[in-house]
């Protein structure tokens, strides 16, 4: 019987962007279409770029449970 869910783990790098040319792209991007009132809700934000090094299957179940699946 599968359980009612799946599950997995995510493992890898994480950079935290601030004030550098990351964040001024994204802010170029994140500006397009907005007011200024947005402005005041972004300001001393980061970007969080993630390089994942791996992905496991935490679904409970014997033949799955820890396997690396990418």
């Amino acid at each position: 019987m599968d359980p009612p869910f799946t599950a997995y783990k995510v493992k890898g790098r994480v950079v935290i962007h601030r004030h550098d040319k990351v964040t001024a792209a994204l802010d170029k991007r994140v500006w397009a279409g907005h007011t200024e009132e947005f402005a005041t809700r972004i300001e001393g934000m980061a970007a969080v770029v993630l390089t994942v090094e791996g992905i496991y299957d935490q679904t409970p179940r014997l033949e799955a449970a820890g396997k690396r699946i990418a």
